[in-house]
């Protein structure tokens, strides 16, 4: 496997440490081949109390960077004691996100086309509107797997969904480089996740392009629409019984009133730039350093 032939190869030479991505599990394989530091680059909700091999994954690693405070405190419900977890919020490159002019209403989804990205409930929540299906469109835009256009039951159930609404358009799968036209031609950017976000870089994104964002309460998601002074660039909808409804009314509510719209998009505009490739860089070499000092003094 994965483990065995990175291991082989690790085993003839010498590390300060080890950054393994993503997979907390690796680190029981590549030990037996290299007993280095271990750093663990945490990108999901895989080490939480539901999972009973969470505190021995955790008490493996010499240091964890999670990418969301939500991770980090996730980790630290497990092991309070553990204190080598810092968080690493993930980066984009700002440059494509250039300003259009653009005098149309529109939502915009992007996402894997999967159940727990929450997209059959968006379209229940824009159908169920006459006001959003005479004053807005709503562009779905991603495929079920990352970089094609598969097919899957849920697909067929979204596209039987939006059958005959003119308001709703279906891009399927678009390449990463062209998504920042897609987000600059829209307005309100919407998030509605079922399942736990570990972080949620389509958010950021969307802030990069100066859009409101309606994001469901999953995960890192609240987080990332607050700043420091308790401003938010975006409305957080719980995922209760009411969820539907009020996802409806919050693209309501942004749709009809422009000047929320423009201040929220213009306040996560500027929370963004802590979210740049170079500040993500830059936050990663310092806690590469910091660990390296520690490592010394110890």
């Amino acid at each position: 496997g994965f483990a065995r032939t990175r291991g082989k190869m690790m085993s003839t030479q010498e590390f300060d440490q080890i950054i393994v991505e993503g997979n907390p599990r690796l680190i029981q394989g590549l030990k037996k081949y290299n007993d280095c530091g271990y750093i663990l680059h945490l990108h999901n909700d895989y080490l939480n109390r539901d999972n009973p091999n969470s505190s021995k994954l955790i008490n493996s690693y010499n240091y964890i960077f999670t990418i969301s405070g939500f991770l980090k405190k996730r980790i630290e419900e497990v092991e309070p004691e553990y204190k080598d977890v810092f968080t690493l919020n993930n980066g984009i490159d700002l440059s494509p996100f250039y300003n259009i002019d653009n005098k149309k209403v529109t939502i915009i989804f992007s996402g894997r086309i999967v159940p727990e990205k929450g997209c059959l409930e968006l379209i229940n929540a824009f159908k169920g509107s006459d006001y959003l299906l005479n004053n807005a469109n709503l562009v779905i835009a991603g495929g079920v797997i990352y970089g094609e256009n598969g097919k899957s039951d849920y697909l067929k159930r979204v596209q039987e969904a939006i059958k005959n609404i003119n308001s709703i358009i279906m891009t399927g799968y678009i390449p990463y480089q062209e998504m920042p036209c897609l987000y600059m031609m829209s307005d309100i950017g919407i998030i509605p996740t079922m399942c736990e976000e570990a972080f949620g870089l389509c958010a950021i994104e969307n802030m990069a392009a100066g859009n409101a964002l309606i994001v469901s309460d999953s995960g890192a998601l609240p987080d990332l629409l607050e700043n420091q002074s308790g401003e938010k660039c975006g409305i957080v909808v719980a995922r209760d019984y009411n969820y539907v409804e009020n996802l409806k009314k919050s693209m309501e509510y942004l749709v009809n009133n422009e000047i929320a719209r423009k201040k929220m998009g213009n306040l996560g505009k500027q929370m963004v730039e802590n979210y740049s490739k170079q500040n993500y860089c830059s936050k990663f070499f310092e806690l590469l350093d910091m660990i390296k000092l520690t490592v010394s003094i110890g």
